[in-house]
């Protein structure tokens, strides 16, 4: 009998447990994530199709060296023409970007300097430089 009364006991403890959680979890999850999730959403959104355009950016101006090594000037103005359009929706969604930040970390990764180092014809070239402007400067050239 007493064995049976405990065992009840823990059973309903464990069913408030569970009712008390799942109340305390929809009321958090409506209440106080809701906004973030949408905000979260709109970036994952909007960096998603940018990431693309980085992508195949890096492929047209393959393509575009190809067809030029080759001599075939119209492959070679038919690449030059999706990537120009490329890198103007690129320089779009990148301020778009820009204009959701939020502060936190995502705004600390756009304007933290790092140390970016590019070939020239002297030799490497050394600079720091943020996100915000490693974009402005890919999506230009």
């Amino acid at each position: 009998r007493n064995l049976s009364a405990l065992q009840m006991r823990v059973q309903i403890t464990l069913i408030l447990i569970l009712a008390g959680s799942t109340v305390g979890f929809v009321l958090l999850d409506s209440v106080l994530f809701s906004d973030q999730a949408n905000v979260n959403m709109q970036l994952i959104d909007a960096s998603d199709l940018f990431r693309g355009l980085t992508v195949s950016a890096a492929f047209w101006l393959r393509s575009e060296m190809m067809a030029a090594h080759a001599g075939d000037a119209a492959d070679y103005l038919a690449n030059q023409g999706k990537n120009d359009r490329g890198m103007s929706k690129m320089r779009t969604d990148h301020a778009d970007n820009f204009k959701y930040l939020q502060g936190g970390p995502v705004e600390q990764f756009y304007f933290t300097e790092r140390l970016v180092s590019t070939p020239s014809v002297s030799g490497w070239h050394h600079e720091e430089i943020d996100y915000w402007s490693f974009g402005n400067d890919f999506s230009r050239r």
